[in-house]
């Protein structure tokens, strides 16, 4: 939870976050929800009725080398000035597979709902296989097709708007953790 730094105005740049977990046996499930008010844009300052919000829902059963998830998101982002609002619904479904020990397997399907502006409705298909070189080093290969429809622009990164309805990106690293 981040308190508001406006002088006189507690709610302007605040955020809250709150969240919920169950686990029992191989079943895991989580909730959470957060939300930030006065989120304006780097161009126009925050209004005090300006707000970004989110709900996540997901669960997962773990069988051993397989596991299976799923998940929901919804968002929202309603401003008054700086910008045109806009919601969302997400879903999602994917599995990992312990091929060995050291070798995993990740696919995953993402559909998203846009509700407000555009009719892009993206549909995301992602695989990513990693190699845990020792506990700390995992090189990793990671590739990702996304679609939209009625030929909106589409885009693998969060930041970037995307200039055609499909893409593909592809990513090899090296991870190592301290």
């Amino acid at each position: 939870m981040g308190f508001g730094e406006a002088a006189g105005n507690f709610k302007s740049s605040s955020k809250y976050d709150l969240g919920v977990g169950y686990s029992v046996g191989g079943f895991s499930a989580a909730l959470t929800w957060d939300r930030q008010n006065g989120a304006g844009t780097s161009t126009t300052p925050a209004d005090t009725t300006d707000y970004i919000q989110s709900i996540h829902a997901g669960a997962s059963y773990d069988f051993g080398a397989l596991k299976l998830f799923a998940g929901y998101r919804n968002y929202k982002r309603a401003f008054t000035t700086a910008a045109a609002s806009q919601r969302s619904d997400m879903y999602w479904a994917g599995a990992s597979y312990d091929v060995t020990p050291a070798f995993t397997l990740y696919g995953a399907v993402y559909k998203q709902n846009i509700k407000d502006g555009t009719d892009a409705d993206p549909i995301l298909f992602s695989v990513r296989g990693q190699y845990a070189l020792s506990k700390r080093t995992t090189a990793y290969l990671s590739a990702g097709y996304a679609k939209a429809k009625n030929g909106q622009n589409v885009s693998l990164s969060r930041d970037v708007a995307g200039y055609g309805n499909n893409q593909v990106g592809v990513t090899v690293g090296l991870q190592h953790r301290f």
